[in-house]
């Protein structure tokens, strides 16, 4: 019993995995942080562009 123990406390696979989760889950975040501010941006200048589209199609002078 002992010695089963003593190998799991100096095992450091367990801790490794671990480390290598949390890395994961903080570079997730970071990710999808990102991707939903460059889509707001995305999304704004979409609406931009087709709203100068309408006026242009339509004849009519863009809003400044």
């Amino acid at each position: 019993m002992r010695l089963w123990l003593k190998q799991l406390i100096s095992n450091s696979a367990g801790s490794t995995a671990t480390e290598y989760a949390m890395l994961a889950s903080i570079f997730a975040i970071i990710a999808l942080t990102g991707a939903r501010s460059v889509g707001g941006e995305v999304f704004d200048l979409y609406v931009f562009v087709s709203e100068h589209i309408t006026d242009a199609i339509q004849g009519t002078e863009p809003d400044p």
